[in-house]
């Protein structure tokens, strides 16, 4: 049996901006190169441990299975290496980073609770929260239209297809 409420708790997306000052670029700076290193530091242990094991393989006249192997390591290879350019762009983003300018850090989800006689599309519209050097400065409620409403994709109404 359907229960009639006069509120209800939803989920809605929290943008979380961080303003630029010299601790945060130099934070972000650093996290990125320690990033970096760990993944060439990666990189050499799985060439190292795969020379190794194609070695093996290849003493033990197993040829098909180093093939395979040395495939994906290939493949493995690649990955590494787009994630690295990646990160070297974000590196390079980061150190034209300009103080007091806004850098979008990420998002979390959040609950605000809907009663009977709440505007939804107010609601539902999101917030920013924006922090300098991890302390919040401001909360900004965001407003959305029903254009940006109506593309949410974790908005499902009922099947009406016959």
């Amino acid at each position: 049996m359907d229960k009639e409420v006069d509120k209800i708790r939803i989920k809605r997306v929290i943008t979380v901006k961080a303003i630029v000052t010299e601790n945060f670029k130099k934070s972000l700076l650093s996290e990125l190169r320690k990033t970096k290193e760990n993944i060439n530091i990666q990189i050499m242990q799985i060439e190292s441990e795969a020379r190794v094991y194609l070695e093996q393989l290849k003493k033990s006249g197993d040829l098909m299975r180093a093939q395979m192997i040395e495939g994906q390591l290939a493949e493995t290879k690649e990955r590494y290496s787009q994630g690295l350019e990646e990160l070297n762009a974000k590196l390079q983003e980061a150190e034209r980073l300009v103080y007091g300018t806004l850098y979008p850090q990420g998002q979390l989800e959040g609950e605000v609770e809907v009663s009977v006689g709440d505007d939804l599309y107010k609601k539902i519209a999101g917030a920013e929260i924006i922090v300098k050097d991890g302390i919040v400065e401001k909360i900004v409620e965001q407003e959305a239209s029903l254009i940006e409403i109506a593309s949410f994709s974790t908005i499902k109404g009922p099947d009406v297809r016959q």
